[in-house]
């Protein structure tokens, strides 16, 4: 990417991960997360979307034997030991 596109692509990441951080209230507020923001702005890193069941997950390819999920998913999944 030239330089244009890679600044207007930084600042669109950094607009939203400003409305992301700014939807996210205290614990027990009435606010939730902004999702769709959310969603966008995992749909601009190398993490790809995967539904199972009712979860929304994000995982990078490691080529490893298990996937790497994103920061988001391991703090609200636990692990099946």
């Amino acid at each position: 990417m030239a330089f244009k596109e890679n600044l207007l692509q930084k600042i669109r990441i950094d607009q939203l991960a400003a409305q992301v951080l700014a939807s996210i209230a205290p614990e027990g507020a009435e606010s939730k997360l902004d999702k769709s923001a959310m969603r966008q702005l995992l749909s601009l890193s190398a993490f790809r979307p995967h539904r199972e069941r009712d979860l929304d997950l994000y995982v990078k390819d490691t080529g490893g034997r298990e996937p790497e999920m994103s920061p988001c998913a391991r703090a609200r999944t636990s692990p099946k030991w």
